[in-house]
């Protein structure tokens, strides 16, 4: 069915790269299986790995690792309290 849309499409497919009857795909950060589309589990596992920010600077860093979960999540405080300047704990 995939190939033929493609085709359709004008879509071509490298055979060394595609692959066929796959339940759960990886691409850009996300899982795309029957149940939807998720957040890669391995990208969630290295933000729960990184160390507390400490500064404004890190704050803005770490908000732009997990700026990628927004359509699964609501804004994180870091966001906001960026926007309003309000100091964040990591407590």
């Amino acid at each position: 069915m995939l190939k033929e849309r493609c085709k359709d499409k004008g879509i071509k497919l490298n055979p060394n790269k595609a692959s066929e009857k796959q339940e759960e795909v990886t691409f850009m950060g996300h899982s795309i299986s029957a149940k939807g589309v998720q957040p890669d589990t391995s990208k969630i596992e290295a933000i729960l790995k990184m160390p507390a920010p400490q500064d404004i600077h890190n704050v803005r860093r770490f908000c732009g690792m997990v700026q990628y979960l927004a359509k699964f999540r609501s804004p994180t405080p870091f966001a906001r309290a960026d926007k309003e300047r309000h100091t964040v704990s990591m407590e």
